[in-house]
């Protein structure tokens, strides 16, 4: 059994793919992420999320009624406003309903107050709404137009500026300008209308970021240019998105880090850095830790350092795909050992960063739980199980049930249980039992627990998880580096069974399925329901394992399990209107593809029992010395193991799916024999040795390809037989 798993993962080879800029998965279902994100609160930097389907701007990044705009209003309004009344009042209330008459509980505060310049703000910022983006150019001069209405909006916005009284004012209608002479191109006056009103400002809020935001298009210095675009990724999430993308890769930190003055500064420039790496990023992590350890920013970067381990350690581990990492394209990563190697190099790097969290005070940083998570699910990267358990159930005690974190260490739990188990006696263990059938929709955490039963020698309890999987659309690959073959990807456990299980591993899933046919215990009941439906096809699959030996007595033994329903309904799993044009429609004894029927004909009910049957009882006949039709009996054979193969009409009795298209598979034992018909050849040349007749011994060579020794032993016949088959008739009628 040690042997098998290492034959397993040997299977893993090269599948190319190009990683995202920024680090994000390829398309597919199936990258592992045990600590999901969206369970630990870090909701303004769910854009970088390290997972796939993140790279797209999203607009909930704030929690309702927090939106920071909204609550400088109801500030403004010394909280006499709710935040709803603010909402609808810079949102959805048009600029002819901003009067005294407003049903609006923030207009009518303003006009209550003799807040004019208030008023008049909103109003102006209303009229601005129209022209606040780029419109193309009319003359087609590849250019954005500066359009009129709009320069004299940004005049008016920056005579405001100057005129009114009060400071918050002032800085919105600065902004206005700021935004407008944005959509004008015009970088310049950006620069001016910024250091006039928000360069000085020590302690910004959301306006001067959004200010500095369009700032950063117009520095041309380029770690400046970065460093404004830290400040803002740190300070307005609404932003971040868009901000990253200005980030100039090229920059080393260091230039960019000489702008920073403060503390925080500083750790804007690390964060953005480290959020846009596709590769490791804890030394920045550690040195937002030194600046400000309880920053929000450094939970998210280091549960977004675990969201890599868990792709770069299980996505290979546990489905045998590569992870989406830049240098394993390379053909340094072209085998199996290879990326083994380097998923060694990534579980020392988890240990890297569970020392970092050993040094840390989880009470002392912005989320205690999520820390403390992190611990515990290192442990189990680094194969410390017993200690991974140890830290999952104290954590159990200060977590809901009803949380979903706590799902996730029941799940992390469960693995922990399963794979700290002596190779050879690993079952699956009874509280696990449970946690799977709390999980069983999760089919990524189902097929981690059928991986880690199988690489501990339990092929059985492996596949009855492995069979869940076609419930949910999940695929996992194995590859072989081979000449033809460039992988293979499965999606149910049967295809895996009949590439990858030998007969014994097979027999023994089948006693496995037998032993619980009828337990009736929830867990059972579920994880045995498709195996115990699919057991026909199970003996199928067992039985033509054997044919592909030529173990024709111990397939047809397998093939007896099988009632004939299954024969009548299947034909062994194949319809008879099946695309492939092949169903066992001619008797493989006595018909031969595209070749005219040449012997006479018996009809039997044609499924792989039967012709397995009839096959036995043939090579009996011609293997006995006394029978006087050795010859027939051999030919009849030849005729059928020839029909096995790609080019006759039964090779389902080897394989459960072929095309024209398929080149064979090396990867089963009789691969050589289904392209090559050498078992046919064979018996065609022993029906040869025993012949009597002349032309049917002829017949016999041209049929086992001895092109050589018919030539030789019938000069006459050669032409005749050579050049076609409508003669093979005449020259099996010849035998009597």
């Amino acid at each position: 059994m040690q042997h098998f798993r290492v034959f397993i993962l040997l299977l893993l080879s090269s599948i190319s793919f190009q990683a995202t800029a920024c680090g994000f998965y390829f398309e597919g279902d199936v990258r592992y992420c045990f600590l999901k994100p969206e369970f630990y609160g870090y909701r303004s930097f769910q854009e970088f999320n390290y997972s796939y389907d993140s790279f797209y701007s999203k607009s909930d990044l704030y929690e309702p009624n927090q939106y920071p705009n909204e609550l400088l209003w109801v500030k403004y309004c010394k909280g006499a406003v709710s935040y709803a009344a603010v909402e609808q009042a810079i949102n959805n209330l048009p600029l002819g309903d901003l009067t005294a008459a407003s049903n609006n509980q923030m207009i009518r505060y303003l006009y209550k107050t003799n807040d004019f310049e208030a008023i008049a703000y909103l109003k102006f910022a209303k009229s601005c709404e129209d022209v606040n983006y780029y419109f193309a150019d009319p003359w087609e001069r590849g250019e954005y137009a500066a359009l009129p209405i709009r320069s004299k909006l940004i005049s008016k916005a920056i005579n405001f500026s100057k005129s009114v009284k009060n400071p918050e004012i002032r800085q919105r209608y600065a902004f206005q300008a700021i935004r407008m002479s944005y959509y004008n191109r015009d970088m310049e006056r950006i620069k001016s209308i910024y250091a006039r009103n928000f360069s000085d400002k020590n302690n910004k809020d959301i306006i001067g970021y959004w200010s500095l935001y369009f700032l950063t298009f117009s520095a041309i210095d380029k770690p400046l240019g970065n460093f404004y675009a830290a400040q803002v990724f740190g300070n307005a999430p609404d932003k971040r998105f868009m901000i990253q993308q200005q980030y100039n890769r090229s920059i080393p930190i260091e230039e960019v880090l000489k702008f920073a003055k403060t503390n925080e500064e500083k750790v804007n420039v690390y964060l953005l850095a480290a959020t846009i790496k596709t590769d490791k990023a804890l030394d920045y992590i550690r040195a937002i830790q030194k600046l400000q350890p309880e920053s929000e920013a450094l939970g998210f970067l280091l549960l977004r350092e675990i969201n890599k381990i868990d792709d770069w350690v299980f996505t290979p581990y546990y489905t045998l795909s590569k992870a989406p990492f830049d240098d394993y394209n390379s053909e340094e990563y072209d085998s199996f050992a290879m990326i083994s190697a380097r998923v060694q190099k990534d579980r020392l790097y988890a240990g890297q960063i569970l020392q970092f969290i050993n040094g840390i005070n989880p009470n002392r940083t912005d989320n205690p739980v999520m820390w403390k998570t992190a611990k515990a699910h290192l442990l189990f990267v680094t194969r410390q199980y017993k200690s991974s358990l140890s830290a999952i159930t104290s954590l159990e005690k200060s977590v809901s049930k009803s949380d979903s974190i706590y799902g996730e260490l029941e799940r992390i739990k469960a693995l922990n249980l399963t794979v700290d188990q002596p190779y050879g006696q690993a079952v699956i263990p009874e509280l696990v039992k449970s946690i799977v059938l709390k999980n069983k929709t999760d089919k990524k955490f189902i097929f981690a627990l059928g991986r880690e039963l199988e690489y501990k020698g339990n092929i059985s309890d492996a596949t009855i998880l492995y069979s869940k999987m076609s419930e949910y659309e999940f695929e996992w690959s194995t590859t072989k580096k081979k000449k033809g073959v460039y992988g293979l990807y499965f999606y149910d456990y049967f295809d895996y069974a009949d590439v990858i299980y030998s007969t014994v591993q097979l027999e023994n899933i089948i006693q496995t399925i037998l032993l619980h046919k009828n337990d009736k215990d929830n867990f059972s009941e579920w994880a045995y329901q498709k195996v115990i439906t699919d057991l026909p096809k199970l003996y199928d699959l067992l039985g033509t394992k054997y044919v592909r030996l030529d173990k024709l007595s111990k397939a047809l033994e397998n093939f007896n399990n099988i009632d004939n329903s299954y024969w009548q309904t299947t034909y062994s799993l194949w319809d008879k209107d099946d695309s492939y044009g092949n169903n066992f429609d001619n008797n493989p004894f006595t018909v031969l593809k595209y070749t005219p029927i040449f012997m006479p004909q018996s009809d039997f009910i044609l499924t792989k029992k039967t012709v397995t049957q009839r096959l036995i009882n043939y090579l009996n006949k011609a293997q006995n010395p006394r029978e006087k039709n050795r010859d027939y009996y051999y030919f009849l054979a030849g005729n059928c193991y020839y029909n096995m193969t790609i080019y006759g009409n039964s090779w389902m009795l080897r394989r459960f799916s072929w095309s024209s298209s398929d080149d064979g598979n090396p990867l089963f034992p009789d691969d050589d024999e289904f392209k090559k018909a050498n078992l046919a050849h064979h018996y065609y040349f022993l029906a040869y040795k025993y012949a009597k007749d002349p032309k049917f011994k002829a017949l016999s060579l041209r049929l086992a390809n001895r092109f050589a020794l018919l030539k030789k032993k019938y000069p006459d016949n050669y032409y005749q037989l050579c050049n076609g088959c409508t003669a093979f008739e005449d020259y099996f009628k010849a035998r009597r």
